[in-house]
């Protein structure tokens, strides 16, 4: 039985050995979504993560938010909580059929985000952040006002003008937000004008 055992674990070894170094050479290959799959495969997360993070965006731009989940949940979630990439794209591909609780990822992606310095992160948060605050109650989220001034203020940041894509799609959910909830429809036509 022990030596069995042995054997069977000493398999499975060499198999997670040759799924990293598929992974490795898929890797090299600009093959990400494969490498990553190869990574689970060799359950070696901290490279699945990094590959997730490299395909995340082109997966919601395709509308692959199922590939994005089946994913997400084969990584620990310590790894993903440590990671505000990882965090956004489980709010993304939960934030029309997930919990309330999920606004949480969000929040935390957005504060990491923050803390780095990562702009097109914290664009893309704030745009989210903003759409949730259009979407569900403001109490979930915080005051109305105060996050409008913030995500006003990150649009017109220098450091948003090379992510154009990323700045009109918080510029879009600042006009929305401040027509529905802001109560300033100057701002909203403003901010409406200036994403396109």
């Amino acid at each position: 039985m022990v030596i069995h055992a042995q054997r069977r674990e000493a398999r499975e070894e060499q198999q997670q050995a040759a799924y990293f170094r598929a992974g490795v050479l898929s890797e090299e290959r600009e093959e990400t979504e494969q490498a990553l799959k190869y990574y689970l495969e060799a359950r070696a997360y901290p490279e699945a993560a990094a590959a997730l993070v490299k395909v995340g965006l082109p997966l919601i731009v395709a509308g692959r938010t199922m590939d994005l989940t089946q994913w997400l949940v084969a990584i620990p979630d310590e790894i993903i909580q440590d990671n505000p990439w990882l965090l956004f794209y489980r709010y993304i591909s939960a934030r029309f059929t997930g919990p309330p609780e999920i606004l949480a990822d969000l929040q935390r992606a957005r504060a990491i985000f923050q803390e780095q310095g990562e702009v097109r992160g914290s664009l893309l948060a704030m745009a989210y952040l903003l759409e949730a605050t259009s979407l569900r109650t403001h109490k979930i989220i915080g005051p109305i006002q105060a996050l409008l001034e913030q995500g006003e203020a990150l649009a017109q940041s220098g450091s948003a003008q090379p992510y154009p894509v990323e700045r009109a799609l918080l510029l879009s959910h600042l006009g929305f937000t401040s027509y529905l909830r802001g109560g300033v429809p100057l701002k909203s036509a403003w901010a409406c004008r200036q994403a396109y």
